[in-house]
């Protein structure tokens, strides 16, 4: 569960970036695309490499069976590291669709 809640900080924070973009005066249908085009690749960036958030805890607990997050023991088994990673590739993949859905291909 921690490691899911700092992947979705990761996603967020390039959610959040792209919806400044949107909201930007002067926007040009450029700077729409290459915003689309830049929160795609970072999301899809996040599959093989964590983002700034998911690797500060990664740091923090180590690999398995480091399993102490600020002084907090976590409950960690190795299948939980491989369940993350299909939840994490499944996730971006759905967000990826969505975006090539919603505004078609950056």
């Amino acid at each position: 569960m921690v490691l899911f809640i700092h992947l979705l900080l990761d996603i967020l924070s390039e959610l959040k970036d792209l919806t400044l973009l949107f909201q930007r005066e002067g926007l040009t249908l450029q700077m729409v695309s290459d915003g689309l085009q830049k929160t795609t690749l970072a999301l899809v960036a996040m599959q093989t490499v964590p983002g700034q958030h998911l690797q500060e805890l990664l740091d923090e607990v180590g690999p398995f069976p480091g399993n102490t997050f600020s002084t907090v023991q976590l409950n960690r088994k190795r299948v939980d590291d491989d369940d993350f990673d299909k939840v994490k590739h499944k996730l971006i993949n759905a967000l990826c669709d969505y975006v090539t859905t919603r505004f078609g291909e950056p």
